[in-house]
């Protein structure tokens, strides 16, 4: 910016202002406003592309999965739990199914949800996100519908012996294995209050 005039500099800005109300719909600038139509046009549709891929890899990881997964999300600073979509088997007709969310210590969550749409012989469900507002280590996931119920596998955070989680920089999901080396950014998250001493070389 060293040699650009005060047009450039103001390009720049609401530029980056644009991106942090995409990220953080709740911080609202309002300097964007000069930014040329084509220009937010083009950002947005980079935006859902992002969107779209971060989420095929939360979802995924690379293969497809059912099984819950716990997500950071930077601009509110809090842990979410994404439950995806689900395939339920059910010989009778199905208007609801029971989602029930546990800590290690009680029930966070318990509601019913219809059916997403309905497919040969099943039904499936509608993926939703719940923000984790009860501390735990793990967390316990079961749906149940008329015919049957199916219990995931724990969602484990922390344990005795690792007070830490690391969530990976650009989809969020939790980075799972006790590795202690990262080959990419992530976010690191403690269970306890912690000091950091930086090294001196």
């Amino acid at each position: 910016m060293t040699h650009c005039d005060d047009i450039a500099s103001k390009f720049l800005l609401q530029s980056i202002n644009l991106y942090i109300e995409k990220n953080s719909p709740s911080s609202q600038t309002n300097t964007i406003s000069d930014l040329p139509e084509w220009f937010i046009s083009a950002f947005d549709n980079w935006w859902k592309d992002k969107q779209n891929t971060l989420h095929r890899e939360r979802t995924a990881g690379g293969k497809i999965s059912y099984n819950p997964v716990l997500l950071f999300d930077p601009g509110h600073c809090e842990i979410t739990l994404m439950v995806p979509a689900q395939h339920i088997q059910s010989k009778r007709p199905l208007d609801e199914v029971v989602f029930t969310v546990h800590s290690s210590s009680e029930i966070i969550y318990e509601e019913t949800h219809p059916p997403l749409c309905h497919e040969g012989q099943g039904y499936v469900s509608e993926e939703f996100l719940l923000p984790l507002s009860v501390p735990s280590d793990t967390y316990y996931v079961e749906i149940v519908s008329k015919d049957s119920s199916k219990r995931f596998p724990p969602v484990a955070i922390f344990s005795p012996q690792k007070k830490y989680a690391c969530f990976d920089y650009e989809t969020g999901r939790l980075i799972s294995g006790d590795n202690t080396i990262l080959e990419k950014s992530a976010y690191v998250i403690y269970s306890e209050p912690v000091t950091i001493n930086r090294r001196v070389q």
